[in-house]
């Protein structure tokens, strides 16, 4: 009898994650399909783009950034480091949405990468949940608001922030914990508020 459960526990088990890689493949897919059209659309797509985009031209023009504000210009209150990002970015790409959506497009695709990396390493090289772990990701991203791709400080935030713990969870090293440092610092400037809840996860993961 024990047999018997054991053997239809783990062909259940087997049908479950059989069904899981098929829909995390599906989500891959379906993110690849979407975001490859929105990034090279040349209107704006949300209602921050435009804003933030002037922003980084801005300084691609060799303006001030942060100035009084008036009717023709008013400041986010986001710190400068995307914009100081995606004006670099411009001087391949050119004055465009384009410059933008690349920042946050390939922040999305690495931060999957690296989150594969945190999961194999927690899982102790589980290589099919650590497939997993990105596709949850971008199974989220309609519930993200489609942020992954266009020009908002989002998905760079993010990636700074999940290689700033990844880092952690594969060395506890004096170096290691430095590096971690200096990435989460980079995520400060580029989003404060959310920077201080990373700072409490890092704490966590040297405990771990």
């Amino acid at each position: 009898m024990l047999k018997s459960v054991k053997f239809l526990w783990s062909k259940h088990s087997t049908i479950a994650k059989a069904i899981a890689l098929c829909l995390g493949v599906f989500f891959v897919c379906l993110f690849l399909y979407l975001s490859l059209k929105r990034v090279f659309f040349p209107y704006e797509i949300e209602w921050m783009e435009g804003s933030i985009t002037e922003h980084a031209l801005r300084i691609f023009q060799g303006k001030q950034l942060y100035i009084k504000p008036s009717i023709d210009f008013i400041n986010w209150i986001y710190q400068p480091l995307y914009y100081y990002t995606v004006a670099a970015i411009m001087h391949i790409t050119g004055v465009s949405y384009l410059s933008g959506r690349l920042v946050s497009f390939s922040s999305t695709i690495l931060t999957c990468i690296l989150l594969y990396a945190a999961v194999y390493r927690l899982t102790d090289t589980a290589k099919s949940y650590a497939f997993i772990a990105p596709c949850l990701y971008l199974a989220e991203y309609s519930m993200r608001g489609f942020s992954y791709d266009i020009a908002r400080i989002d998905s760079l935030f993010v990636l700074l922030a999940v290689c700033s713990v990844v880092i952690l969870l594969y060395s506890k090293r004096a170096i290691a914990v430095v590096s971690s440092a200096i990435f989460l610092a980079l995520a400060f400037f580029y989003k404060t508020t959310s920077a201080c809840s990373c700072f409490t996860i890092s704490c966590l993961v040297l405990d771990y």
